[in-house]
């Protein structure tokens, strides 16, 4: 059946936050030998971040900027709440208010991954062994790495070194 990658999608590893996964590059390389090149022009074109440019239609993928899309809403609805003392409703407000109530910048962006994933987790049932999958599986995937560059330390210090400021440690 074409558009079915069965054995590529069953050789992927389970994806979990704080744990070693596959790589974006290694993901697209395995996923250059196994998909048809239209189809894999259409899952390196799914980018984090450049989503807007995108040239093709895939179902996950309109469901997943939708959300991304409502998720960014609904952190600015309670993000301007907090500035202007004045509570707004948002459509998924006891989540948003799980990452606005975290203590650090940090805390905060992991609790907003784990909105994502957590959608993401939701999707895959919709769809099997296909591009729709696969797509999903890469978002994945950036979500994860993008989680992996942060550290403590070196935000900590490009903090003081950005303000300029000597504190004891």
């Amino acid at each position: 059946m074409p558009g079915k990658y069965y054995y590529l999608v069953a050789s992927l590893p389970y994806l979990k936050m704080e744990e070693k996964g596959i790589t974006k590059e290694a993901f697209l390389s395995e996923c250059l030998k196994w998909l048809s090149q239209e189809d894999y022009s259409a899952l390196r074109e799914a980018e984090l971040g450049l989503l807007e440019k995108v040239s093709f239609e895939v179902p996950a993928l309109i469901d997943w900027k939708r959300f991304d899309t409502a998720l960014k809403k609904d952190l600015f609805i309670a993000r301007e709440s907090i500035v202007s003392d004045s509570p707004r409703e948002t459509a998924a407000n006891e989540k948003i208010k799980t990452v606005i109530e975290q203590e650090t910048p940090l805390l905060m962006e992991k609790k907003l991954a784990q909105i994502k994933l957590d959608f993401i987790d939701g999707e895959f049932s919709k769809y099997f062994f296909d591009l729709n999958w696969l797509i999903l599986y890469y978002l994945k995937i950036q979500i994860l790495e993008r989680l992996s560059v942060f550290d403590k330390d070196i935000g900590e210090n490009f903090y003081y070194k950005l303000c300029e400021v000597e504190y004891d440690k």
